[in-house]
């Protein structure tokens, strides 16, 4: 069960002059029992609410909701002074606060149930120490945008845990702690400052995206495509001088963003990554694209801009291409391969190449006439021939 605390304005008319519950005028003691009514329905362990381990580490949508209530209450009573939300919390939770819930929480969410820890933008420094308390139950742990720059080992004793995001910290290393989370399928560390991955992949058989971007990585360990069930790797804007040499392993491989690297060739194993629909390896050093591409059967979208490449191999043809970006290589000659694109739809080359390959680009039109050209260097108005 997805646990999510549902939102109600409390200028709703359910809390302001509703005549089915008040009358005409709802006398304020009235209406402040009817709010604490609201308070204990929404953030009780039985009804949809989103969990935290800590006050500090409450999901922003909580900490206004409490912010909201408290100030609703002060005012029902004309009073200046609000109430801590720290004691209002404990008192939601029968006088236990927090703390101690994680025994409720097993004894009141039943069966596969899933239990979210949100703390994004907290400024946290560590990881808090409560949250262990949640350790057979956490499934989605969100600790992006805070100061972390290392994991704790015991990182790896969330058994259960599905989704872990770590963007935007302060990461230099990714501890070989998370190699006992078996069940994780989502591992976001974008944007920190990690210059190795730990080679722990192999034990990660249920990964299904792993995002990688705005690093310092030099390489992906090869254990990495041993997760056979991923579905999606991004790893843009990092200091990448290849790719794994085994990642056509990865056959259910949709989405693969390599762009802004320093990647000179790809690996001849990608075309058996049959399952890819968009492939982007923009940014990069390429001289040239692996031959036999006819088995991306699935490829849609495929982003070769800015690279060192001179032409396409003559067997280049997955036949769903729609999305085809040259811009920026050192193309000499029209790639004729492309009067073979029947489903190509886009595509995108730069300024030079519009006056160099008019003739083939009008009769490109011609075979293919909903085909549209597009340049990064001049507005979309002006390429209509």
């Amino acid at each position: 069960m997805h646990i999510e605390l549902r939102s109600i304005p409390l200028s709703s008319p359910s809390l302001d002059k509703d005549p089915k519950i008040y009358g005409d005028t709802p006398p304020k003691e009235k209406k402040a029992e009817h709010i604490w009514q609201w308070c204990q329905h929404f953030f009780s362990l039985k009804s949809p609410g989103k969990i935290a381990g800590s006050v500090s580490s409450l999901p922003g949508i909580f900490l206004n909701m409490i912010k909201r209530i408290t100030m609703a209450i002060s005012a029902i009573f004309h009073s200046s002074h609000e109430m801590d939300p720290d004691m209002l919390l404990s008192t939601f939770f029968d006088g236990e606060g927090l703390g101690n819930t994680a025994d409720k929480i097993r004894q009141n969410l039943q069966g596969d149930k899933r239990t979210e820890v949100y703390a994004s933008g907290k400024k946290l420094k560590a990881i808090p120490v409560e949250i262990l308390g949640l350790s057979h139950d956490l499934t989605d742990l969100d600790l992006s945008s805070n100061d972390f720059e290392s994991l704790p080992d015991w990182i790896g004793k969330f058994e259960v845990l599905l989704h872990l995001n770590l963007a935007s910290n302060h990461l230099k290393t990714l501890t070989s702690g998370i190699g006992p989370l078996r069940r994780l399928a989502y591992l976001c560390v974008e944007d920190n400052d990690i210059e190795e991955l730990p080679d722990v992949f192999a034990s990660l058989d249920e990964l299904q995206q792993l995002i990688l971007d705005k690093n310092k990585l030099k390489s992906i360990p090869p254990t990495v495509c041993t997760c056979t069930a991923l579905e999606q790797i991004l790893c843009s804007q990092n200091g990448l001088a290849e790719l794994p040499e085994r990642i056509g392993a990865l056959t259910k491989l949709r989405v693969l963003n390599c762009s802004g690297n320093q990647i000179s060739c790809v690996p001849a194993s990608i075309i058996n990554c049959s399952e890819l629909t968009y492939l982007n390896l923009s940014h990069n050093r390429l001289e040239a694209f692996p031959s036999h591409s006819c088995n991306l059967a699935n490829l849609e979208t495929l982003s070769l801009a800015y690279n060192d490449l001179t032409g396409l191999p003559p067997d280049f043809s997955p036949p769903l291409l729609s999305t085809l970006d040259l811009s920026h290589n050192r193309f000499e000659e029209f790639p004729s391969v492309l009067f073979g694109f029947k489903k190509l739809r886009k595509l995108i080359i730069d300024q030079d190449r519009f006056a160099a390959w008019s003739v083939s680009l009008r009769q490109l039109q011609q075979d293919l006439p909903k085909v549209t050209f597009w340049s990064p260097d001049i507005p979309p108005q002006q390429l209509l021939f």
